[in-house]
């Protein structure tokens, strides 16, 4: 059978979720999603799921898929079939990383770096950080690296790393780009967020690079507005994205340890058991967004999460309130919220990989040959598509 083209790929993904966008465009943590009611047979499939289950589902493509398929068999083939990407190349060796650098960004490096299998002669690393990846790319192929970062810090930082790679202190989302991109064969790119790898593509293509080589990440960051897709096919779908959908595509956190997820788990309860206090107490029907809270605030009792939030957001409260109450509600409310965002999560992996097509698209209109699998385990980085672009003609 011949393979799917890119195009039509990207169609059929387009159509899966135009046609189920009601499943993944809500915020359960904000309003009751329409479809519980009615879709009463999907509510009670998810009303009997435990919460270690929910968990698993929400860490894991595969087991959300599991745990979904007897509520919405349709979507769940559906997505199993189009979510299927080819793995690159691993590394078949694992050396060992420096002390200064985190273990698992090490491996994200070697695998990005294996599944490139060679590199140019000159090269360029777009948003280098301390340019872990460019020293790696060096040593490894031999190639000639310069790498681009804005913060001052990083680069000072690296400076004394070797193997050495040329570092260029420069902002990505300036025009200053364009000297380095002209004068290199390669840019690659690991985990430059949303609008720093999109003008990555606008500029490498712009200069006609020869080969552009990324793993996107983040898509809804360093964005203006609602996102605009780059690719033809994309603006013909109408499938417009707010900056809320964008974030349903990297919602999956395979990497968080168990101390931070019972934090964050503990914090949501907090705050849906404040929006239920605030609804019941003070008669307020608006959900109040909550920024960071701060970490003795965390440690504390809900009780002082509440007066804290009430302080930030100018309320006076009653005297009297039953905080357990609340609490013991916010628990509840978590627990229905969890459930519910099983059915928009299950959109995120189809969702992502429509925003990489949209990218690979825009390259193969433009007169590139795209190459797109993943180059590492979701356990690494569930952020694991890989993105290779030949430029084969020029349009």
């Amino acid at each position: 059978m011949k393979p799917r083209s890119h195009a039509q790929h990207f169609r059929q993904l387009t159509t899966l979720l135009a046609t189920n966008s009601e499943l993944w465009r809500c915020e359960p943590f904000k309003s009751r999603p329409n479809w519980v009611s009615h879709k009463p047979e999907l509510a009670a499939h998810l009303g009997h799921l435990d919460m270690a289950t929910v968990r698993d589902a929400q860490a894991n493509d595969t087991d959300l898929l599991a745990c979904l398929t007897g509520a919405l068999p349709e979507q769940c083939q559906q997505i199993s079939s189009l979510c299927q990407v080819p793995a690159l190349p691993a590394p078949s060796d694992a050396p060992r990383p420096g002390s200064h650098i985190p273990g698992r960004k090490w491996q994200q490096i070697i695998h990005f770096a294996a599944a490139l299998e060679y590199c140019d002669a000159t090269l360029l690393e777009w948003c280098a950080g301390k340019s872990h990846l460019g020293r790696w790319l060096s040593q490894r192929y031999g190639c000639s690296v310069t790498a681009l970062e804005r913060d001052a810090a990083l680069i000072a930082s690296a400076q004394s790393l070797t193997p050495a790679v040329q570092l260029e202190e420069c902002d990505v989302l300036s025009s200053h780009t364009l000297p380095f991109l002209r004068a290199t064969e390669h840019v690659v790119a690991l985990h430059a967020c949303g609008g720093l790898h999109r003008k990555l593509l606008q500029d490498a293509n712009d200069c006609s690079l020869a080969r552009i080589t990324w793993s996107p990440c983040c898509y809804h960051k360093y964005l203006e507005g609602d996102y605009q897709a780059l690719s033809d096919a994309g603006k013909e779908s109408a499938l417009n994205l707010s900056t809320v959908e964008l974030r349903t595509a990297v919602r999956q956190n395979t990497t968080a340890g168990r101390a931070e997820r019972i934090r964050h788990e503990k914090l949501q309860a907090w705050r849906l058991g404040f929006i239920r206090l605030q609804s019941e107490v003070l008669a307020g029907n608006e959900y109040l967004p909550i920024s960071a809270i701060p970490a003795e605030i965390s440690r504390g009792d809900f009780e002082n999460f509440c007066r804290y939030v009430a302080d930030i957001k100018s309320i006076e409260l009653p005297d009297n309130i039953a905080f357990e109450k609340y609490e013991t509600l916010g628990k509840r409310l978590y627990t229905d919220v969890s459930r519910q965002e099983l059915v928009r999560a299950l959109f995120r992996r189809p969702l992502e990989l429509w925003l990489a097509l949209d990218e690979i698209l825009f390259l193969e209109e433009r007169g590139y040959r795209c190459e797109l699998g993943t180059f590492c385990d979701p356990q690494v980085t569930p952020r694991n598509f890989l993105i290779n672009a030949l430029r084969e003609r020029n349009i």
